[in-house]
């Protein structure tokens, strides 16, 4: 009994961390005018040159109509561009502007010094080992099919 009481607060506090360091980006999110959903668009589009709309909504596990809403407040704010497809009408290409290219590194900045500093002081094996029981977490809420 003792090691699921354990369980249920091993995933209580991975809640609660997770909530804490989600605020915290978002603040930081929210001072580039950005929601995490369009930093996360960004960040995506940054990983690769320019995407088709269709292939980015699969990408961030969204649908094709959020992603459309996104775009359209991302093009609105000149951080990416949507362009039809030479070869396909119904197509549209989405690229960052330089200015979405400069924001997104800026946040991912920002991501990676949060992230050094809530990590300082532990040792990489406790960070490996973390890992892998997150990623054993992550595989079983996979098998249930709650992803």
């Amino acid at each position: 009994m003792k090691n699921a009481n354990q369980s249920v607060l091993f995933i209580d506090l991975l809640f609660k961390v997770s909530r804490k360091l989600r605020n915290l980006l978002d603040a930081r999110i929210r001072e580039h005018g950005l929601t995490l959903a369009r930093a996360l668009t960004l960040s995506a589009l940054k990983d690769q040159d320019d995407f088709f709309q269709k292939n980015l909504a699969e990408e961030l596990g969204i649908e094709h109509a959020t992603l459309v809403r996104l775009i359209d407040a991302l093009e609105e704010q000149g951080l990416v561009v949507r362009n039809v497809a030479e070869d396909d009408r119904r197509a549209k290409r989405v690229t960052l502007t330089p200015e979405g290219r400069e924001t997104v590194e800026e946040i991912e900045a920002y991501a990676s010094e949060l992230s050094r500093d809530v990590m300082s002081g532990i040792k990489e094996t406790g960070i490996v080992g973390a890992m892998g029981v997150l990623q054993h977490i992550a595989d079983a809420v996979e098998k249930e099919g709650h992803a």
